[in-house]
């Protein structure tokens, strides 16, 4: 399923049918959601895991990402911060602040940020977006995404 986001998401769908509480299963079928780019979904499915546990910095930094590919900067920003309160050593929290906050213009920020989350998690997945982010930083606006 890791390569059929729509399975996923059918199959987290089923899931949840008969376990409507599991956080877990919420926040899977939100990364499904998000997956195929249905950010809406993602976010219904994140807000419905952090009522039942609103201390899910994984959860606030997927709702902050999603947030982001709907353009509510204000509301990614919110979450962010939340996710950092409940874990100040999250790399992933820190690889999409930093994000956010090259989004803002915030140059300084972002670059901090990413090799925070280097230090946080080297030779990992993130660390290797976050040095992908930090070397386009440092090419110029030009070859931003």
């Amino acid at each position: 399923m890791a390569n059929d986001a729509a399975h996923a998401y059918e199959a987290a769908s089923q899931a949840i049918a008969l376990s409507p509480n599991d956080t877990e299963l919420l926040i899977d079928r939100a990364i499904a959601a998000g997956s195929m780019g249905r950010y809406l979904d993602s976010i219904d499915d994140l807000n419905a895991a952090l009522k039942i546990d609103p201390k899910r910095a994984d959860a606030l930094t997927l709702r902050a990402a999603a947030w982001r590919h709907e353009d509510k900067l204000d509301q990614a920003n919110t979450d962010i911060e939340a996710a950092l309160n409940v874990d100040a050593d999250n790399p992933d929290a820190y690889l999409e602040r930093g994000i956010l906050r090259q989004r803002r213009g915030d140059r300084a920020g972002a670059q901090a940020d990413w090799q925070r989350a280097i230090q946080l998690s080297p030779g990992t997945a993130i660390a290797d977006l976050a040095q992908r982010d930090l070397a386009l930083l440092e090419a110029g606006p030009s070859t931003q995404q």
